[in-house]
């Protein structure tokens, strides 16, 4: 296999995809670099145990997805004691990266890059080849996350810290995470989420069949209708939701995604149950601007702690895109993207569960055409292309042959 011009990454995946196609951080920007000739091996993180090893090589990209058999997943949630934990991951490192250079291998594919994706991905390094360069990407506050006791996240965060120092480069998804590592990381940069551009402009984008059937449902809804779009999970506020319920009046509400089983009971409870309340399921990832553009309002209703405010909320991007009214909770990223696009309606924030309620009743009504150009104009100052060049110059910078 001939060796591309611009160099190997082995990408260590931290999540599973999310939807089909090339979705989600850090996915895109992979994608993005073997649209520009890298060679990418994605390496997908073992989120079940299989029997025998798989690779697959996607169209006329250089782009190629690895899944390790009989390696078990490392589920950190469920590590009970650190001599258990440290165990646990050194044996998931050890198969992982083992089987991965020797697919490789076989195929002729030499890495000049190692991509690592999670705090636990330090324990990788020392079973990867020695003198190629290493970047860590930062694409949540992992260490911050509530879903974990506070001595899983103390864990985390001395992890991290351990691969702050080995890697050369860090790339952090938002201006808080960039803020909290600058001083433990060697050399870190901020390399925001963006939008597929096709997203734009959905005259070309195709439709799933599943994706007509969806569409078709919520245009049989009541208007207004407010959208909220992606994994319903533990990050989602409670009483935002409750309180738009019960202010939409003959209105509908919209989750497009899946509901992840660490969704709040009380309200996955509503959510199921409430005569108004749409969910989709599982989504195309291409069909989300096609279901946005069938919405009054887009909504990010998120819990304000310290892990959401180290987000850069990727659907924020997509929600600008497809121009329509967009009410989010005032999250630090949201709140500096509203400033950026420069029309104080482009994107409506609050700060309490009754400011969201009256947000999204301003956004129904608004019908200027002003703001919506301003949502589009800073959709497009945040494409995959925009941040691909950011990414080649760091990648050049670490990986000058």
């Amino acid at each position: 296999m001939a060796e591309p011009t611009k160099g190997t990454i082995l990408a260590f995946g931290a999540g599973r995809w999310a939807f089909e196609g090339f979705a989600g951080s850090p996915r895109y920007h992979l994608w993005s670099l073997a649209r520009r000739g890298w060679q990418v091996v994605y390496i997908d993180p073992p989120i079940r145990f299989r029997m025998k090893s798989e690779w697959e090589s996607h169209g006329e990209l250089p782009f190629h997805s690895f899944r390790a058999g009989g390696v078990p997943p490392f589920a950190f949630r469920y590590t009970w004691s650190e001599k258990f934990s440290e165990i646990w991951r050194s044996m998931v490192a050890r198969r992982l990266a083992g089987q991965a250079m020797e697919e490789c291998k076989k195929r002729g594919i030499h890495p000049t890059v190692a991509w690592l994706g999670a705090p636990w991905h330090g324990a990788l390094l020392r079973h990867l080849p020695s003198g190629i360069p290493r970047l860590y990407h930062v694409y949540d506050e992992l260490p911050l996350s509530p879903i974990y006791t506070p001595v899983q996240r103390d864990r985390l965060t001395r992890w991290e810290g351990e691969l702050l120092e080995s890697c050369e480069l860090t790339l952090c998804s938002s201006q808080p995470q960039l803020d909290r590592r600058r001083a433990g990381a060697r050399n870190a940069i901020l390399l925001q989420n963006a939008v597929n551009p096709d997203f734009l402009d959905t005259t070309n984008l195709p439709v799933s069949e599943s994706g007509r059937r969806q569409i078709e449902a919520i245009r049989r809804l009541p208007r207004p209708r407010v959208l909220y779009g992606g994994v319903a999970d533990h990050r989602l506020d409670p009483a935002c939701f409750q309180g738009l319920l019960r202010g939409l009046g003959e209105g509908s509400l919209i989750i497009a995604g899946l509901m992840d089983k660490s969704l709040d009971p009380t309200l996955a409870t509503v959510l199921a149950n409430h005569p108004r309340v749409l969910a989709t399921g599982s989504v195309v990832y291409t069909d989300f601007p096609h279901l946005y553009r069938e919405a009054d309002c887009l909504i990010l209703a998120h819990r304000r702690n310290e892990f959401t405010d180290g987000m850069y909320p990727e659907k924020m991007n997509e929600y600008l895109a497809s121009g329509v009214p967009i009410v989010s909770i005032a999250l630090p990223e949201v709140v500096r993207l509203a400033r950026e696009a420069g029309h104080p309606d482009a994107i409506r924030t609050a700060e309490t569960p009754e400011e969201f309620a009256r947000a999204v009743a301003a956004a129904i009504a608004d019908e200027e055409p002003t703001p919506r150009e301003a949502r589009t104009k800073t959709a497009r100052l945040h494409t995959w292309d925009v941040e691909a060049d950011k990414l080649e110059a760091a990648l050049s910078g670490i990986n000058p042959g």
